[in-house]
Formats: C-alpha cells, structure tokens, sequence
C-alpha cells in the first residue's frame, strides 16, 4: 500500500501541470529527439530503437519505446522520422515527429544547423483517475484521448572537437480535440560534447567524451553529465551522474562501425530509492558515417 501511494503521490505531481517528457539517458544514441537540427549533421544515415524502463518495479512508472532514422541530403539539407510510445501513471501517450535540419559551413572546421520538426500527439487517459487535491483539475485530460500539433526548434554547432546546442520541445501549435483546459508547456533543452582523440597516447584508437544534457521537464530541471569512453571504435563504456536520479554506468559495443549495442543502468538516488533501485535503457543504432 504504501509503494502504491507513494507512486501516485509522484505521478499525479509531475503530470499536474503538463506533460511529463521522457529524458532518455543515451542522449548521444538520439539527438534528433532532444534538438532536429542534429537530422543529417552527424551521419550521413542513423537509424536506431531505444528502450527506457524508469523506476523497475514501481506500478505505473514511465516506460518508453522510441524509433528513429535521420538522414543527409544534398545542399546541406537532413531530414528525418521519429516515433514514441510511452506510459506513466494513468497516460499512454503516442508522438510522431519529421525533423528537418540545413547546415551552414561556416568554415572548413566548423558548421552551424538550424532545425525545425513538425509533430504529432495522441494523448489516452484510462480508469478512474482522482487528483489528490480536487476531483476535477482542469488542466488533466479527462477519460479518454486527445490530439494536438507541436512543434520543435533548435541549434547545434559542431567542430570536430565540440558539439553544443539549445533546442525547444513540445511548443503547441494546434489543438486537434478542443480539449482547451489541457496545458501542453514547452520544453528546453542545452547539450554540451567535448571529443578528445588520444590514440597518440595508445597502441589502438582511443576516444574520450565529456559529455553534459540539460533540460527541463514539467516542475523540475535535469542535468546529466557523463564522460563515455570508446576504444578502437568499438568497445565503449560510460558512466555519470543524472543529478534527479542516481549513478549511471553502461557500455556496448559497436559491430563493424555501422551497428551499435548500448545499455545503461541508474541507481536510484532519491525519493524513490525505498521502492525501486535501477532505471534500464537499452538502445540498438544503426549508422552510416560521414567523411570529415
């Protein structure tokens, strides 16, 4: 009883307001969900699927399934597909995004993208649903589902050595159900990569990055920093720490630099950490490398 309370205590509060994002901890496997001006900028085709399992073990935590593939056109142009399927609590959300970027060379080391998406989102709400405050929140979804238009915006620099942007998600552009009383809020976002090559130092390539995702969800912030390891373009582990929930550590490896196996693990440290222990993503990437 008491796990069960304390998990709608949690889901009703972050979903009080708004939607609730997922903040996947492989950001680097997925940048087109975060910002779409990475569509094209860092492969000329990636393809991928990814699998987040938050909180294991409490009834109603959020699950997420989400697919991808973006790709590099002629003229600096990239283009893209993204879908999810989600669920937290008493929501089952679907979105479909097509990211679109453009590439500006500003030199022959570094490059400007800019990116827009155009998405699409069903939001279902099932069973008997009573917020802790009221018996009626206007800001809740009642029973049933509803469809809106979103959009998303951002830019990313890019250099051989950084990678760094900001980007806005879930900026609301039509209600498709009429349901006003609805709140979609914004999102923001600011990644930051720093890639270092040390296969001086080494007999075999080696590839350390630093790595930092900011971004905000619903009532709070989060911030994850990270430094992933890759030796001779295959074996690759990482570890970090997502400043809302706990110590993360993962690895993987990629098959002839084209198909990548990654899973990560949190140890939950917070609130929850009486009734869950471990957050589990798991994500597989297909990608075709461009020439620098």
């Amino acid at each position: 009883m008491k796990q069960l309370l304390t998990t709608f205590i949690l889901l009703t509060g972050i979903s009080a307001n708004a939607q609730q994002e997922t903040f996947f901890n492989q950001f680097w496997n997925n940048q087109t969900h975060y910002n779409p001006a990475f569509a094209g900028l860092e492969h000329q085709m990636q393809a991928g699927a990814l699998y987040r399992n938050q909180w294991s073990g409490v009834n109603g935590a959020p699950e997420d399934i989400y697919a991808y593939g973006n790709m590099r056109l002629k003229d600096n142009w990239g283009i893209g597909l993204q879908a999810q399927y989600g669920t937290i609590g008493f929501n089952t959300e679907f979105q479909t995004f097509v990211p679109a970027s453009y590439r500006l060379q500003l030199n022959d080391k570094n490059t400007l993208a800019f990116g827009a998406a155009l998405g699409f989102n069903h939001l279902s709400t099932y069973g008997t649903f009573i917020p802790p405050e009221t018996e009626n929140d206007p800001v809740l979804p009642s029973q049933g589902s509803i469809q809106f238009l979103t959009g998303q915006a951002g830019v990313v620099f890019k250099n051989r050595k950084i990678a760094c942007g900001i980007s806005a998600r879930s900026v609301e552009l039509a209600d498709l159900s009429g349901n006003n009383g609805y709140d979609r809020v914004p999102h923001y976002y600011a990644m930051m990569q720093y890639k270092m090559h040390l296969g001086k130092l080494t007999a075999q390539p080696l590839v350390v990055f630093l790595e930092a995702n900011y971004g905000t969800v619903v009532v709070q912030q989060i911030l994850q920093t990270n430094v992933r390891v890759m030796y001779k373009n295959q074996f690759t582990i990482f570890g970090g720490y997502d400043w809302s929930n706990g110590i993360i550590a993962g690895g993987g490896y990629d098959i002839l630099e084209k198909f990548r196996l990654n899973y990560s693990i949190t140890f939950v440290r917070n609130a929850l950490q009486s009734v869950t222990n471990y957050t589990h993503e798991f994500a597989f990437v297909y990608m075709l490398q461009t020439k620098e």
